[in-house]
């Protein structure tokens, strides 16, 4: 009877966790500095910031 051992390390992602798409966008200056400060106020990445406006709608 063959053990498997744990190795360690992070565990595998299911398909519905992996981040496989990407998204561009061009903004105007408006749109940018009001992406810029919630990211200041955030503390957060730009892409999180999107990734949390589009789950909140």
């Amino acid at each position: 009877m063959k053990r498997e051992f744990n190795r360690g390390g992070r565990p595998a992602l299911s398909a519905a966790q992996k981040q496989k798409y990407i998204v561009c966008t061009r903004l105007d200056t408006a749109h940018y500095l009001r992406l810029r400060m919630l990211v200041r106020t955030s503390g957060h990445s730009p892409a999180e910031v999107v990734r949390q406006l589009i789950e909140l709608g």
